[in-house]
Parts: C-alpha cells; sequence; structure tokens
C-alpha cells in the first residue's frame, strides 16, 4: 500500500499518462451587423414594432456572451431560448448571467486558469553557505506569499523546514525549537488554519531516546508545543491534518493524536503498524495503517469517538483494494495508489467494503493529494506524476518550463495548491515548481 520509490519501471510511463482534450460545447457566432425592426404580438393582442435583440447584444457584448456559449454550461439549452426566443424589450445581461457560468469574467477576459492551464516557473530557493538541494515533502500555506514546507529527510536538520514570501524560498529553522541544544529535532508535516497557527509534527532524539514532537507558530515565531503525554510517544510523527483549529489529528508509528484547542490526547492505533495519512468529512475521522515489518497487510480505520475500528483491510501489492492516502468526502472515500481507487461511505462511517472503484490506473505511484475543494485536487507522485481533478475527471498535467527541462523521472512530493496557484516539489532534483 505504501509504494517503494524504486517500484517502477521507466517502460510503464506513458500508460499514466494519456492525453486528455477539452471537450467544448457547439459555439454560436453572432450574425448580422445591424437592428432588425419587425411586428411583434404583445400579451394584451396589441402589435408593437420592435427591434431585434441582435441591437442589444450585438456587437458591444458578442464577445462576452459568445465566450459563455462557448463553453459547457448546464444552462446552454437556455442560453439557446433566451437568444431564438422572441421578446419584447431589451434582453438584460443580468438576466443571461444569473443563468451562465459563475466563472465567466467581463467581456474579453480569459476563462479562468486552472492547474490544467497555469504557466509554471521554477521558484527561486536561496540556499546561503549551504548548497543541499531542497526537497519538500509537504507544503501547507495560507496564500501564495505566505507557503511553509517540511522536508524530515534532510541530511541537516537546519534543512527540514522552509518559507516562501512570494519572491524565494528561504530556510526557516533559524531561530525555532530545531536550532537551540535541547536535543535533535526534525519536522516531517506542516498545516495551519491561518497565518497565526500553523503547525508541524516530527521528532526529537534527548539523550539517545526518541520521542514525538510537535512544533506551533503563532504569528511571530515557533515554539515547541509537544506536552507531556506526546512525548512520552517513542516514535514519529509523519502527518498532520486539521478540520480547523480546535480539531487537529497527527499520526505515525502506532499513534495518532488529537488536539481539541487545549488538549492533546492520545490514541493506540494498531500495534507495529505505522500510519502515514488521515483524513476526514464532518462527522467521520480515517486513517490508514501498514506494517512496514514486511507483513503484506494495509488497513483501513475509522476513529468511534475513544477508539479506531478497522473497517477494511487490503495486501501491499500492485492489486491493492485501496491507497495509503485519503481524500474524504461526504459519502465518498477516495485514495491514492497506483492510481485512483474510491468507494461509498455508510451512514454509520463504515465503507462499501465490496465496492471499490479504480478510477484511474497509472504505472507510478501518488503521494498525499492536495485538496482545494471538490474541484479542485492535484495528486502528485513517481516519475514525473501529476493530475488534477476538476470535480469531474482526472487529467493528467505536463509541466513545462521554458528553458528548462522536467526530468521525466521527477519525484514530485510536496504539493500545496489554492484556486489561483499551486507549488510542487521535485525532491530528486531539489526544485520547486509554481504554477499560476
Amino acid at each position: 500500500m505504501i509504494h517503494p520509490r524504486s517500484q517502477a519501471s521507466a517502460s510503464g510511463i506513458e500508460a499514466c499518462h494519456v492525453s486528455v482534450e477539452a471537450n467544448y460545447g457547439p459555439t454560436i457566432e453572432p450574425t448580422g451587423s445591424g437592428p432588425v425592426e419587425e411586428d411583434r404580438t404583445l400579451m394584451d393582442g396589441s402589435i408593437a414594432r420592435q427591434r431585434s435583440p441582435s441591437h442589444v447584444l450585438y456587437p458591444s457584448v458578442s464577445r462576452h456572451l459568445y465566450f459563455l456559449l462557448s463553453r459547457k454550461s448546464c444552462c446552454f439549452n437556455s442560453w439557446c431560448k433566451l437568444l431564438t426566443t422572441p421578446v419584447v424589450g431589451m434582453i438584460s445581461i443580468a438576466q443571461l448571467v444569473a443563468c451562465g457560468d459563475s466563472n465567466m469574467g467581463p467581456p474579453g477576459m480569459e476563462p479562468p486558469k486552472t492547474p490544467r492551464t497555469f504557466t509554471w516557473t521554477v521558484d527561486s530557493v536561496y540556499y546561503g553557505d549551504r548548497s543541499i538541494p531542497i526537497g519538500l515533502r509537504s507544503i501547507w500555506g495560507d496564500s501564495p506569499t505566505n507557503v511553509w514546507g517540511t522536508d524530515g529527510d534532510a541530511p541537516d536538520v537546519r534543512d527540514c523546514l522552509w518559507h516562501y514570501d512570494g519572491t524565494r524560498w528561504t530556510r526557516a529553522t533559524e531561530g525555532t525549537p530545531i536550532t537551540e541544544p535541547t536535543g535533535n529535532k526534525t519536522v516531517y508535516s506542516v498545516w495551519g488554519s491561518a497565518s497565526n497557527d500553523v503547525w508541524t509534527v516530527g521528532r526529537k532524539i534527548t539523550s539517545n531516546r526518541l520521542s514525538a514532537f510537535i512544533m506551533r507558530y503563532d504569528g511571530s515565531g515557533w515554539y515547541d508545543a509537544t506536552p507531556p503525554s506526546v512525548d512520552s510517544i517513542q516514535g514519529i510523527l509523519y502527518s498532520i491534518y486539521g478540520r480547523g483549529n480546535n480539531d487537529i489529528w497527527a499520526a505515525g508509528y502506532e499513534y495518532a493524536i488529537h488536539y481539541d484547542g487545549a488538549v492533546w490526547t492520545t490514541y493506540k492505533v494498531a500495534d507495529s503498524m505505522l500510519i502515514p495519512h488521515m483524513g476526514g468529512n464532518n462527522d467521520f475521522i480515517y486513517a490508514t495503517a501498514y506494517s512496514p515489518w514486511g507483513r503484506n497487510v494495509g488497513i483501513l480505520l475509522v476513529f468511534r469517538g475513544d477508539h479506531f475500528q478497522v473497517i477494511d483491510s487490503t495486501n501491499q501489492e500492485s492489486d491493492a483494494k485501496f491507497g495509503s492516502w485519503l481524500w474524504v468526502q461526504p459519502t465518498k472515500l477516495t485514495t491514492f495508489y497506483n492510481g485512483v481507487i474510491s468507494t461509498a461511505i455508510n451512514a454509520d462511517g463504515t465503507v462499501a467494503e465490496d465496492r471499490w472503484l479504480r478510477e484511474l490506473t497509472t504505472a507510478t505511484y501518488f503521494g498525499p493529494p492536495s485538496v482545494q475543494s471538490a474541484s479542485n485536487v492535484l495528486a502528485v507522485g513517481q516519475f514525473n506524476l501529476i493530475y488534477h481533478f476538476d470535480g469531474a475527471d482526472w487529467a493528467p498535467i505536463e509541466i513545462t518550463v521554458p528553458n528548462h527541462t522536467v526530468s521525466p523521472f521527477a519525484f514530485f512530493s510536496g504539493v500545496w495548491l489554492n484556486n489561483n496557484e499551486a507549488f510542487v516539489c521535485d525532491i530528486d532534483e531539489g526544485i520547486i515548481y509554481h504554477g499560476r
């Protein structure tokens, strides 16, 4: 269920990059260059002479309308009806806007960009006196000018936390507990609810004792936020996920922990198993777990108020029933592995065990996705693997940068997006691609 980095063949790369062409609806072009006068029968039976809608609509708003009409819309038939049904008086733009695409802009404006149409660049990274390439495995931001990234596997712990200010990436460990002489500390994952409420989790080693580690940013600086109950966990916290500033989960080896806005509570999830990821909707919290000790098993769990319950299991081979990384919607659980695999969520929080569906199969393996909304999800992984979900389908994305070659073996790991921009890190090459 967890993919080894080496478990991929170059010969299979093309299989996971299928070109998908956008399917746009029919385009209606304006005809005629001037008003046409004709008689119309009014509702009271009288006759009135009026000018045709073309006088109102063309040419000043023709580009606007036919940009709208050239796009698929649930109201396309209504548009056609509006434009072909005789009316008395002016057809107002407000009427048309109310029926049309909510993403449209003023006349002449281009359609809003998505990850499928982003222009990509390579972000600047300031290394100072150390040139170890950046390798972010987790990224979170509250805006594209305030982004944090972590790399718990960095050879030097001073390289485990980075920040992007809208111009360049710089190390952010200086002045934090990571650089204090109170044990060896590093962080693996980052998440926040606001610019002044950012959390990272990882591990620390003090006097040869390994323990879990939490660090928090309050808008002015980072501080050690590890309570004794978490410090007692002799393991690493690898992931963090939150539904708000008073509902945060983190997980690692055997344990998951929960923060309710005041107190962290620890839960034993599974013996001798690693919990790589957690996710939830308004009703339920889910976790995956697998054995790092050679046992060919992975499990899916749901939180039941005071414990985690196993609700499904799978092998860890290429034909696994579900993957390790989660995206949880109100009635659907989506997982990521060598493809996208989903099933329905039942009313009691269990899942339809016999109805897992492969929505997408890829030759290599995904990591955790970045979910901005139900219609804006970016999933990345091994060998230049990057797919976008727009609410309707998954489509492959090709990152291209002028005067730069993106490696066909790029190992995309850390990813974050919002409505307008996206960040993707190639951890093998030490490159952060920035789409907008």
